[in-house]
């Protein structure tokens, strides 16, 4: 049996966790197993929703993937774009996928917080709540919600020192290694659900 495609997209928090997959061996393939799992990365900084849902590195593939991983819609919100609308291009772009492409689950990872002054991080709370709760209620669309534990602490000591990328040094790596454990368990729970 062909491993599972697995296809994680999104801002720079996914072009960071590629770097960091490719420059240690140790993490290739997200540490999933390669005869269950290829794992395939696309990114751009500074992506939003409305750009990812036009541009065709995010729209067509030519190998469908089994397993998409989204992390977007934190550069949505400090461009000002209302929680509302962030909330319904996500799932809409997540129905295009299931729907559109034939992608068997999607999993849309929860905004993490940021440095900021304004109400900037009271936004990602309700984004991730709408988020949660229109999964809960439509249980049947093959759309995750994934929680990304251990990124939450009011001190900000998981981000670097501009304020919005998690950290990641030569000498600490500890904060995008436990990003990467928790994208990998957010595949295997989207594994572990389909079907045969």
């Amino acid at each position: 049996m062909a491993p599972l495609h697995v296809l994680v997209m999104g801002h720079s928090f996914i072009r960071r966790l590629r770097d960091y997959v490719f420059t240690d061996g140790d993490n290739t393939n997200l540490r999933l197993q390669g005869d269950q799992f290829e794992v395939e990365f696309r990114a751009a900084g500074g992506l939003t929703i409305h750009r990812m849902a036009s541009d065709g590195r995010f729209t067509s593939f030519e190998r469908i993937p089994d397993i998409v991983f989204l992390q977007i819609g934190g550069n949505d919100l400090d461009n000002g774009r209302d929680v509302k609308t962030v909330t319904r291009d996500i799932i809409s772009y997540g129905n295009f996928l299931v729907k559109g492409c034939s992608v068997q689950s999607v999993i849309i990872g929860q905004v993490i917080w940021r440095k900021r002054t304004n109400s900037y991080n009271a936004k990602v709370i309700e984004l991730n709540n709408a988020l949660k709760h229109w999964v809960q209620q439509h249980a049947d669309a093959n759309i995750i919600f994934h929680h990304h534990h251990g990124f939450w602490s009011s001190n900000f000591d998981f981000l670097s020192s501009d304020g919005v990328h998690i950290k990641c040094s030569h000498t600490d790596k500890r904060h995008m290694h436990k990003y990467m454990q928790s994208v990998k368990r957010a595949i295997l729970r989207a594994a572990n659900r389909l079907p045969g």
